[in-house]
């Protein structure tokens, strides 16, 4: 039994997690849905898939807290941290191609994906709006067409706040790239302490991952603000 708790607890085992945890997942959901096998009414079901729920979005609410300035810091460090700019450059040149290739398989996936299963469709609305979760029917305007020139300006982030606000992941990607690029023209000094301030940032991301995906090893932490 200790073989399989060490087992099953083992970072080196992160995909047996997962299975154990969709499993388990599962298996307390027939258990207790209403349509299922109903242990609980529906109002104590209901409660009970709020609290089982909570752990999951204090781990996703860290995760989005810090996924900015992680990101951010980490292609910063990535561009400028290196001393080579013919290096950066030959990088930046194979990278493109392979970025935009990825991205469109990617598309064409999620696209497929869609439109064979039908995501959600299943899902029954109540229970979602009963969690919290807004079910609001998304309109169905045709989305205002962009010439070309147009969409490449609007890959550059004027607004690097509203970018964060909209969560626009790609923005913030293109100005961490701008940052990186720029930094590596900087004279020395003044390079190195900005890549040390970012290097201070992208630790303390780090540090909060670290606490959602460890929670009990900051132990010591806890204590002292408790104290």
């Amino acid at each position: 039994m200790r073989g399989f708790t060490n087992l099953l607890f083992n970072q080196k085992f992160l995909w047996l997690q997962i299975l154990v945890a969709l499993t388990l997942g599962v298996c307390i959901g027939l258990a207790l849905s209403p349509k299922g096998a109903a242990l609980l009414g529906q109002q104590d079901a209901e409660q009970v898939a709020q609290w089982v729920a909570l752990p999951g979005k204090l781990f996703l609410a860290l995760i989005q807290m810090v996924v900015i300035p992680l990101v951010m810091s980490s292609i910063i460090l990535g561009i400028a941290g290196n001393q080579d700019t013919q290096f950066l450059r030959k990088v930046g040149v194979r990278i493109f191609p392979y970025f935009v290739v990825t991205t469109i398989i990617s598309v064409t996936l999620g696209v497929l994906v869609v439109s064979l299963f039908n995501p959600g469709f299943y899902v029954d609305s109540q229970l979602l709006t009963n969690l919290g979760v807004s079910t609001s029917l998304v309109s169905s305007e045709p989305a205002t067409t962009m010439s070309i020139p147009e969409r490449v300006a609007a890959m550059i982030p004027a607004n690097f706040t509203q970018s964060t606000l909209d969560k626009d992941m790609f923005a913030v990607v293109m100005y961490a790239g701008f940052i990186g690029v720029a930094l590596t023209t900087l004279v020395v000094k003044q390079k190195l302490l900005l890549l040390d301030l970012t290097q201070a940032v992208q630790s303390l991301s780090l540090k909060v991952v670290n606490w959602a995906m460890h929670p009990g090893q900051d132990h010591e932490l806890y204590l002292d603000i408790n104290l």
